[in-house]
């Protein structure tokens, strides 16, 4: 009975780790895609993750953003859920838009979270960029 049960269990660990790199995967194509289509423009992509502290049931959400140099952004993805079955999605809506007007229209916390981590990956993106006279 004991053995069998760690059987389950096993290839319930198995499965939810295929699922999980196969979720990776696709995240990762469209980090590959975006990165292409906007190669030689200037632009940066950054990502967000908002996600909760604590071990609470709560959609996961995760960005995939392209911002000019005027916080405007040109390509958008998101991907929330709770399961590995959720994909990023594009969302026309956002495009154009600054940082601060998307996140002003987010109301879920791990939303906000995902754009706040964005703009402090942004943020620190300009700094260490070199500077024209550092050329």
């Amino acid at each position: 009975m004991l053995r069998q049960a760690l059987i389950i269990i096993f290839l319930i660990y198995v499965l939810q780790s295929t699922l999980a790199w196969l979720q990776i995967k696709r995240a990762y194509k469209i980090i590959n895609d975006v990165r292409a289509q906007h190669s030689g423009e200037n632009c940066r992509m950054v990502t967000g993750t908002g996600r909760t502290k604590f071990f609470l049931i709560q959609k996961g959400y995760y960005l995939i953003l392209v911002v000019n140099e005027e916080d405007e952004i040109l390509d958008y993805y998101s991907m929330e859920g709770f399961t590995v079955f959720a994909t990023p999605t594009k969302k026309e809506q956002y495009i154009g838009m600054t940082l601060d007007e998307v996140e002003a229209t987010f109301k879920k916390k791990n939303a906000k979270r995902a754009i706040a981590d964005a703009k402090e990956q942004l943020s620190i993106l300009r700094e260490n960029a070199l500077q024209p006279d550092e050329l």
